[in-house]
């Protein structure tokens, strides 16, 4: 008669078979996360950008020589603006997804033969503003930003003009329409800046422009 051999179950044999299953297991859990994953929403590039506005603290610019101050959040960087024909202040910038945002600050010339109003209406006509709204000392346009005569497709800036001694302090967001909503925090910067000058100008023959 025939007889049937069985084998021991050895040690070995038993590791082999409990390392099988978890590395079953294994690739069970990973193909639900990765599942999880393609099937999850992703995040626009607009919401990415509000949580980096609305979460990044402020630093603050002085301004030395004509002793003003600008905020500006730190996930900005400042630009080298030695080229460039504005008097006082700085610049700074974010690069991220193809677009630009960049927040300014300078002082240009003040006509004190004008009013606030007069001078609104004047500097809201030669840099094509759309919307002005004019306050006792300051005033705020917007518009949307050109290159010389060419408009900058599908960017927009804002700006606040504040008149101190002699002088306007100048505050510029300049930044991508369509994410608009997702930089209120840095409109409202905008709005609200005040300057806090506390000089006087060393020298209103140096300045010129608005």
């Amino acid at each position: 008669p025939m007889r049937c051999v069985t084998f021991a179950k050895t040690p070995e044999i038993k590791i082999m078979r409990k390392l099988l299953v978890l590395f079953s297991v294994l690739l069970l859990v990973a193909g639900i996360l990765e599942w999880i994953c393609e099937t999850r929403p992703k995040r626009s590039f607009g919401d990415v950008l509000r949580e980096v506005v609305n979460t990044h603290p402020l630093a603050e610019y002085r301004d030395t020589a004509f002793g003003f101050t600008m905020p500006y959040p730190t996930f900005m960087s400042r630009e080298d603006a030695k080229n460039d024909h504005f008097i006082g202040g700085a610049r700074f910038s974010y690069w991220g997804n193809w677009v630009k945002i960049t927040m300014e600050c300078h002082v240009s010339k003040d006509r004190k033969e004008l009013t606030t109003a007069q001078t609104a209406r004047i500097i809201a006509t030669r840099l094509r503003a759309s919307k002005v709204k004019t306050g006792r000392n300051d005033f705020v346009i917007n518009g949307k930003m050109y290159d010389g005569e060419r408009a900058v497709e599908g960017y927009s800036y804002r700006r606040k003009y504040v008149r101190g001694r002699g002088v306007w302090y100048v505050c510029t967001l300049y930044y991508p329409a369509q994410y608009r909503n997702d930089l209120a925090r840095l409109l409202r910067l905008v709005d609200c800046w005040t300057a806090h000058s506390s000089r006087n100008v060393p020298d209103e023959n140096t300045i010129y422009g608005y």
